[in-house]
């Protein structure tokens, strides 16, 4: 009896070690899984935080844009004051393409096609507008209100549809950052639930084998 009672025990024993080693590396497994898809996620999340402000930017140079051409229109008669706007003009053209550009190859970086082809598209109409304002300056020479007022009449209103997708583009960006946001979260929740109840399980099993090993234990032992 004292040998079948110290196999027992040692089978016992050893049934627990390896039921605990078992729960402990599946633990630790699905941690280093759900720590994993964090990480990634949340790499994912700031690249797209900061396309979003490179768009930001670009909305707000090419707002500024619009006013610095504005400030050709009231105060291009005078060549200095001409000469002096143009060249914010023109700076600001380069800033908002230059976002533009940035705002491009990052997305092109996080593979979001459909979003991408709609940034070229913005970049491309950006840039036919710039050249119908440079045109704009180079066929006219703003010595007289009448003349002012032919060049604002020519290029009236073209911005408005520019702006608006401007508007439209980034606002996606911001819509698709939340609800990446709250898809990790989904998934994380996910996650942690399934690591919940697995563990639950695999104590109701060791709880179960526990039971009947010691059942087993003191049936031996009145033997």
């Amino acid at each position: 009896m004292s040998a079948n009672f110290r196999q027992n025990i040692i089978r016992f024993t050893w049934t627990w070690i390896s039921l605990l080693l078992f729960v402990g590396i599946i633990s630790l497994f699905s941690i280093w899984s759900m720590n994993r898809a964090y990480h990634s996620a949340s790499q994912q999340s700031i690249a797209l935080s900061e396309l979003n402000n490179i768009l930001l930017s670009a909305r707000i140079d090419f707002k500024i844009q619009v006013q610095e051409w504005k400030n050709i229109l009231l105060r291009g008669k005078d060549i200095k004051d001409r000469k002096h706007y143009e060249q914010l003009f023109k700076l600001q053209i380069e800033k908002v393409e230059q976002n533009l550009n940035s705002a491009s190859e990052k997305c092109n970086h996080l593979q979001l096609v459909m979003q991408c082809e709609n940034i070229k598209d913005v970049l491309q109409q950006h840039r036919a507008l710039a050249q119908k304002y440079d045109d704009q300056l180079s066929r006219s020479n703003f010595n007289d209100y009448n003349e002012i007022h032919l060049v604002d009449q020519n290029v009236r209103g073209i911005d408005r549809q520019l702006d608006n997708q401007m508007d439209k583009l980034s606002e996606e960006f911001s819509q698709l950052q939340s609800l990446q946001s709250s898809q990790i979260r989904q998934s994380l929740d996910s996650r942690y639930e399934n690591l919940r109840k697995f563990i639950l399980i695999v104590m109701s099993i060791v709880m179960a084998i526990t039971i009947l090993s010691l059942y087993r234990l003191l049936r031996n032992i009145r033997q």
